[in-house]
């Protein structure tokens, strides 16, 4: 080994334990490890509203659709497509969520998405949905719910 290999394996060497003393000064003693989150059992699943709606749709629905409740975009819809980048596309809508899904039985296709308005629409899911071409109710919860009408509703819109 000449006297110039020799000089820079001691100067990586010098580099090696100045990083490692740095990270030791910053991160403690303990190699790097992912942190441990603490997570605990929620002690209800739905708002008041939400249940209501639900028992609202299994009187109305009776076993026509499989109900699904706070379903991600993600999961009813598909956004790999030749002319987009599916990331980006699953960025846009990886944090919105549908309030119930109704799945046809015979066919495991989604059919109508269910949001109960809160606030403000969220012009995301609307466009998304439009897009798409699955149908979305929006539902006032101030108003309550009435199984027939609603049951009329869902026709309409599920069956176009």
């Amino acid at each position: 080994m000449n006297l110039t290999n020799l000089g820079i394996a001691v100067l990586g060497l010098f580099v090696v334990l100045i990083v490692s003393a740095l990270l030791r000064t910053y991160l403690g003693d303990s190699p790097v490890l992912p942190k441990r989150y603490k997570y605990s059992a929620k002690k209800v699943f739905f708002t008041r509203e939400e249940r209501t709606l639900y028992d609202t749709l299994v009187t109305a629905l009776g076993t026509s659709y499989l109900i699904f409740a706070r379903v991600p975009l993600t999961a009813v819809l598909d956004y790999t497509t030749e002319r987009q980048s599916a990331d980006a596309a699953k960025k846009h809508i990886a944090d919105k969520r549908l309030d119930f899904v109704l799945v046809g039985k015979a066919d495991n296709a989604p059919k109508l998405g269910i949001v109960l308005e809160k606030g403000p629409h969220d012009e995301v899911i609307e466009d998304v949905l439009k897009d798409s071409g699955l149908p979305l109710m929006q539902l006032d919860n101030r108003t309550g719910f009435d199984a027939a009408a609603l049951g009329r509703r869902v026709a309409e819109l599920a069956l176009k």
